[in-house]
């Protein structure tokens, strides 16, 4: 399964914002089979550059996004502003999706480490780094 973040600007009336899109079946590209969610602020969800101390952040759910947004950029249709992705990688699930909850391990640029999605009502979530990624090499061991 796969993950990716989008930059998603110049959407007439709304702010400039994040896209999370979260891979959750295999399929072909015009499946809705990706989990999609939005930052409420122009900041990337929960990164993992050192010395951060932000491990969570609130994104709303939005509409399951078509396959096919994992590698789209440019205008969205509908006059609905410009992607850009900025962050994509492999996701393992490592407990089956659910309403409530994803938890996954995350190897993308921005995005690295073990995450988990949990829904705290209508279309709220949180994402939470529960999980750093292991370094390895000579400054890892």
């Amino acid at each position: 399964m796969r993950y990716a973040i989008l930059h998603h600007t110049a959407w007439p009336g709304k702010s400039d914002h994040y896209d999370l899109l979260v891979q959750v079946r295999e399929g072909g590209e015009n499946d809705r089979f990706l989990k999609a969610f939005f930052t409420e602020s122009n900041a990337l969800p929960v990164p993992s550059q050192p010395g951060e101390t932000r491990r969570e952040s609130r994104l709303m759910a939005q509409e399951d996004h078509r396959i096919a947004y994992l590698t789209y950029q440019g205008q969205v249709g509908g006059g609905r502003g410009r992607v850009v992705r900025v962050d994509e990688g492999e996701c393992e699930h490592l407990a089956e999706p659910t309403r409530e909850e994803l938890k996954c391990r995350l190897t993308g640029k921005h995005l690295r480490g073990v995450c988990r999605l949990r829904h705290l009502g209508q279309a709220v979530w949180i994402m939470e780094r529960i999980e750093d990624p292991v370094v390895s090499g000579p400054a890892g061991r």
